[in-house]
């Protein structure tokens, strides 16, 4: 308690002043800047995947138009047949 005199002389006690509460500033601040830090990667993220639609939209149309009607022309197939001579002997 702090006292003063007051107008008519005589001491008058008033409470201390508590002060700010640390905890909570450092704990609001802390969860401000990952809030803001979470909402700035989610918008980065659907920016990036409508970019990234986009592009595969037009890909698509562009490889659609150029073997619409034909196989690619630089695939060959994997699969041989071979003939195995001791399996027609017996």
């Amino acid at each position: 308690l702090e006292g003063y005199s007051g107008s008519t002389g005589s001491r008058v006690d008033t409470p201390c002043v508590k002060g700010p509460n640390i905890a909570a500033i450092v704990g609001s601040t802390v969860a401000g800047v990952v809030l803001v830090g979470t909402l700035l990667l989610a918008i980065w993220k659907v920016l990036t995947h409508l970019s990234d639609l986009r592009e595969y939209k037009r890909f698509e149309k562009e490889n659609h138009a150029c073997f619409s009607h034909q196989d690619n022309p630089l695939f060959k197939s994997a699969t041989t047949t071979v003939m195995n001579p001791k399996f027609a002997e017996s």
